[in-house]
């Protein structure tokens, strides 16, 4: 007999089976019990049917895609499930035990169509963590604000299905692609805070951001990375306390990408994309990552 599990999970997936099986497992451990899995191949290599044959394969479901990216994975997945809620997770990461059922015990206290929203924990490869940031549940302003300026992660959220009625995400963007949903979604459903830091961002070598900050691929990053800032500014954000944003963003990335260049590439295009972040402006608020970009390049060129 077919049983609607309370709680869809969904993680797009690609040829990291080892880092999978630590997602999966963390899911499998949940302390809430009504969830069903989707894992969405986005044409890997090693393939997750094999890797899981020993596993609970009644609440796991399969799904292949078509090997255009995570957009078009969770929109997979979303549209294979069938649960009143749903969570995603990451391929790369892992959820505390009290993930969904921090999410359960919530839900009854607010209205329907409410997002609620946990916190994340960045976990580095030397052991060491940083916990992420807490929404204040101020208002709409300050929600946009909230996701434009801190890493939130559309992982960190439980989603009514109504959402999905609404809104998926773009499928032609394959960065800042969490970011641009969340600030649609946001501008008709409330997003609201619970306590908890229960989903591990974790910080590796091998992650998506990173490989993209390969020398050959950085310049091509970066414009991919700006396209959903540019649509989101120019299609949805209407109000000047949001369009204020624009300049400050724009110059964030640029610089963040001149420092990622200097010390994960070859620093070839440092500073063309530095002269593009302060053609934005300069902000005092940006100060670590100008230090950064200095330090950086003097320890790559003069030491």
């Amino acid at each position: 007999m077919y049983h609607m599990a309370f709680i869809t999970v969904i993680i797009p997936t690609k040829d990291r089976p080892e880092l999978l099986r630590t997602a999966v497992t963390s899911v499998m451990n949940q302390s809430f019990k009504d969830w069903e899995l989707i894992l969405v191949d986005d044409h890997s290599e090693a393939s997750p049917p094999r890797l899981f044959e020993t596993l609970q394969a009644s609440k796991i479901k399969v799904v292949e895609n078509k090997g255009v990216g995570r957009s078009t994975a969770r929109n997979t997945g979303i549209l294979g499930s069938t649960s009143p809620y749903i969570c995603f997770l990451d391929d790369d990461d892992w959820l505390e035990i009290n993930f969904l059922q921090n999410f359960v015990n919530d839900i009854p206290h607010f209205s329907d169509n409410a997002i609620l929203r946990q916190s994340l924990r960045c976990v580095y490869q030397d052991g060491s963590i940083i916990q992420g940031a807490v929404f204040q549940n101020s208002g709409k302003n300050d929600t946009e604000t909230f996701l434009m300026t801190r890493m939130v992660g559309m992982v960190t959220c439980c989603y009514p299905r109504s959402v999905f009625k609404d809104f998926l995400l773009d499928e032609r963007f394959s960065l800042w692609e969490d970011t641009h949903f969340l600030l649609r979604v946001t501008s008709k459903y409330p997003l609201v805070q619970i306590p908890g830091f229960t989903y591990n961002y974790r910080i590796h070598d091998h992650m998506n951001s990173r490989l993209y900050m390969e020398p050959d691929r950085i310049e091509q990053s970066l414009l991919a990375n700006l396209a959903p800032m540019l649509d989101y500014f120019d299609q949805y954000a209407s109000t000047s306390s949001t369009q204020k944003w624009k300049s400050y963003l724009l110059s964030q990335k640029k610089l963040e990408y001149a420092v990622s260049d200097v010390v994960y590439g070859n620093g070839e295009k440092a500073f063309d994309f530095l002269k593009e972040s302060l053609k934005h402006g300069f902000f005092k608020s940006h100060w670590r990552l100008y230090l950064g970009f200095f330090k950086a390049w003097v320890k790559k060129n003069l030491l």
